[in-house]
């Protein structure tokens, strides 16, 4: 008997040791595609999201005098199962009030709000980093911020992605497994851009070889045909040769997006950041000289090669754009295309499929 069941044992364990599913190491040369990968085929790279996007918090920085965009903001955060913490905007009404508590800044005369907009932004990563819950990472969104209706099934299908290129960039095999916002290191992920630039020969990141460009390209149906994609957009899937789904062409296989390692984005009305890169970022901009706006000097680190950040093209989060002013942007920014239907809609956010603002009206 005893015997019997050692044979027993044994048979069982050899035939699930060898049906067991294998991992498959793939290392792809740049840039990569990413349903040419294994890790595509599997289920497990597109779980629900929670109400932070599987972030650890979510920021939403608001001025308190601004309550049409924060009653805006509970209406789309409730109808997307959304969850923020507000974090007041800063307000400068004096130069006198920069000269004590402020990095250099340079011209003397840069406007008041460019540089309440630096001190803003700075006070939620030093709040992020505060927090005795310690969040290893943190979702930080302008108050201006529009977003697709399917914002978290978009969310979750960036995860695999991500660990995909970020592996590949550093030669390592992409393995099957589920992965995580934190399976690999990132400083910044750049959701909100009015423009990223491809990376060229004139206009690159210092550390990136243009023989391996490091981008992945994905499928994704929640982008909108290319006449609703922002022309610094679309221009990244020109550079790089890649057609896009047309209004007028029916033929282009898919919707796509862009993953690539940051060049130099422009814009900080969605970003997420882990606790080294909001130490960095409180660094990097209280230690030098904010030449300009906050998001450019932020740019010009990423492209020097001081922050591992990756973009997506078209983001998944924009700026609202109003005629009747309810919400608007404040930032006319590159996005100030004219529509591309003169009957289009009077109010809209540009790279957006179905903009949960414009649908508010049509849920409730």
């Amino acid at each position: 008997m005893t015997l019997y069941l050692e044979c027993l044992t044994f048979l069982i364990f050899f035939y699930y040791f060898f049906n067991l599913p294998q991992v498959q190491h793939v290392n792809p040369t740049l840039p990569i595609r990413f349903e040419d990968l294994p890790i595509a085929a599997s289920n497990v790279y597109r779980p629900e999201t929670n109400a932070t996007f599987d972030f650890g918090k979510v920021y939403l920085i608001n001025l308190d005098e601004r309550h049409d965009r924060r009653d805006q903001l509970a209406i789309m955060t409730s109808l997307s199962g959304l969850q923020f913490e507000r974090v007041p905007g800063f307000r400068l009404t004096s130069r006198e009030q920069t000269f004590n508590g402020f990095p250099r800044y340079s011209p003397d005369d840069m406007p008041l709000s460019k540089l309440a907009c630096y001190r803003a932004h700075a006070n939620v990563w030093r709040a992020f980093l505060e927090d005795e819950n310690q969040p290893a990472t943190a979702l930080i969104l302008e108050d201006d911020v529009d977003w697709d209706v399917n914002i978290k099934n978009i969310m979750s299908n960036f995860k695999a992605p991500l660990y995909a290129l970020q592996r590949a960039i550093a030669n390592q095999s992409i393995d099957d497994y589920y992965p995580s916002w934190t399976s690999s290191q990132w400083d910044i992920l750049r959701l909100g851009t009015c423009r990223e630039p491809p990376h060229v020969k004139e206009f690159k990141r210092v550390d990136v070889n243009l023989q391996n460009v490091p981008y992945l390209l994905m499928n994704d149906e929640g982008v909108p045909e290319r006449e609703w994609i922002a022309v610094d957009h679309t221009m990244v899937f020109d550079t790089y040769g890649i057609p896009i789904s047309s209004i007028l062409e029916e033929e282009v296989e898919s919707r796509r997006r862009i993953i690539q390692l940051s060049n130099y984005p422009v814009c900080l009305h969605a970003y997420a950041i882990t606790r080294i890169g909001a130490a960095k970022l409180l660094y990097l901009t209280s230690q030098g000289l904010i030449d300009g706006a906050n998001d450019l000097t932020i740019a010009e680190a990423t492209q020097d090669g001081k922050l591992d950040s990756f973009s997506f093209t078209p983001p998944p989060f924009s700026q609202w754009k109003s005629q009747n002013n309810i919400g608007n942007s404040d930032n006319g920014g590159t996005n100030t295309d004219p529509l591309p239907d003169e009957d289009g809609p009077s109010s809209f956010s540009w790279n957006i499929r179905d903009s949960i603002r414009v649908e508010i009206s049509s849920i409730l």
